[in-house]
C-alpha cells in the first residue's frame, strides 16, 4: 500500500491518494485525517481517492476508530467537506460505513465512484457551507512523502 498526500489550492484542500492493498495497521497516517504539521486553519475540503486500491482489508472496528479520530478533529472547530472516491463495491461499503460512524463530525460527506461527480458535489457543498464559489482546483504539490 502507498498513500500520497497532496495540497490543493495552497492548503485550502487536501488530496489523499491510496494505491495497492490497504491495510489500516500499515497506514502511517490512518489515525490522522490531517497529519500533524501539514495543513493549517485554511483547510476546507478533503478528497480521498481510493480508485487505485486493489484490495482493502480494513475492519469495521478500524473504520470506527478512524471515524472517532475524525470526530475528535471536528470538535476542535474545523469545518471540512469530505469526498471519498471508490471504484469497488467493497470500497463503497467501507466508505458508507465510515460515513455513518463519522456522522457526528457534522461535516458534509459523500462517497462517490468518480472524480467528476465528487468535484461537482464538492463545489455545491463549498458554496453552501462557505458562502462562496470554489475556484479552480489546483494541485499545490506533495505535502507528506509517499509511503509504502
Amino acid at each position: 500500500m502507498t498513500v500520497e498526500i497532496r495540497s490543493l489550492n495552497d492548503g485550502e484542500g487536501m488530496l489523499r491518494i491510496y494505491r495497492g492493498t490497504v491495510v489500516y495497521a500499515d497506514d502511517p497516517v490512518a489515525d490522522d485525517l490531517i497529519p500533524e504539521g501539514t495543513f493549517g486553519s485554511d483547510l476546507r475540503f478533503v478528497v480521498v481517492d481510493n480508485t487505485a486500491v486493489e484490495k482493502n482489508v480494513t475492519t469495521a472496528e478500524e473504520i470506527r476508530h478512524a471515524a472517532g479520530k475524525n470526530i475528535e478533529t471536528s470538535k476542535q472547530g474545523l469545518v471540512l467537506i469530505v469526498a471519498v472516491i471508490v471504484n469497488t463495491e467493497v470500497g463503497y461499503g467501507l466508505g458508507r460505513m465510515w460515513e455513518s460512524f463519522a456522522e457526528e463530525t457534522g461535516w458534509p460527506t459523500r462517497i462517490t465512484r468518480d472524480m467528476d461527480e465528487a468535484e461537482r458535489w464538492l463545489r455545491e457543498q463549498y458554496l453552501e457551507v462557505f458562502g462562496e464559489e470554489l475556484g479552480a482546483i489546483v494541485d499545490s504539490g506533495q505535502v507528506v512523502p509517499e509511503t509504502g
